[in-house]
């Protein structure tokens, strides 16, 4: 048996701008799309720059540098309404890059 990845291969990856309920009128930030939905909305991938543009609209949202990692905090905060979201390896266009999936139950929509 071999051992298992982590590194994923997008099929159809494209880069698109998104946009959900919850951010600024007008507001859309880059993301990769590989035409998966959920519930008939886009489920985006981000790159590390991208999710930061998101951190200051989304106060719910925090980058940790020392984990590596983004934070969500539900409203209200409690233990349970902590999450943490860790990159994953993709490979587009031949090249490795680390995504993060960010609500990917969210009404995300392409722009």
């Amino acid at each position: 048996m071999n051992p298992k990845s982590n590194v994923v291969a997008l099929r159809q990856e494209r880069l698109v701008r998104v946009t959900c309920d919850g951010l600024p009128e007008g507001f859309s930030v880059k993301a990769f799309w590989n035409g998966m939905r959920w519930n008939g909305f886009v489920t985006p991938l981000f790159t590390l720059e991208a999710a930061k543009t998101l951190c200051p609209v989304l106060p719910e949202l925090s980058y940790d540098a020392q984990r590596h990692a983004l934070l969500y905090v539900d409203v209200p905060a409690d233990a349970l309404s902590h999450k943490w979201i860790h990159p994953t390896q993709h490979v587009i266009e031949g090249n490795s890059v680390e995504l993060f999936l960010i609500g990917d139950s969210w009404c995300w929509e392409l722009v």
